[in-house]
């Protein structure tokens, strides 16, 4: 079921992060609660706290998930393997990067 649920709902939750982003702790809080619920209705699940189960699962939060690819978006966009103009949305500032919002 993890499997299943990894190859087919997990894609669907991350589809476009790094454009529409969670922008909000109630967003954040929407697109997680699928991947909490989904993980309470597996067998000898339902006792344990999320984390156990994530844990026990070995399945990352969706949020950090959706951050590691806005970093690897930035990555991209940075080192030009994208169509995108890094001007554009990104400028340095004292060695941070800032995006442009």
């Amino acid at each position: 079921m993890v499997r299943a649920f990894i190859t087919y709902i997990r894609p669907l939750l991350e589809n476009c992060t790094s454009i529409w982003s969670f922008y909000s702790v109630t967003m954040v809080k929407r697109v997680e609660s699928v991947q909490r619920a989904f993980t309470k209705k597996l067998p000898d699940m339902n006792s344990l706290t999320y984390r156990e189960r994530s844990s026990v699962l070995r399945l990352e939060s969706l949020e950090l998930r959706c951050l590691k690819a806005d970093l690897i978006m930035c990555f991209k966009i940075l080192k030009g393997f994208t169509n995108t103009d890094p001007s554009e949305f990104l400028r340095r500032q004292h060695a941070i990067l800032e995006v442009i919002v």
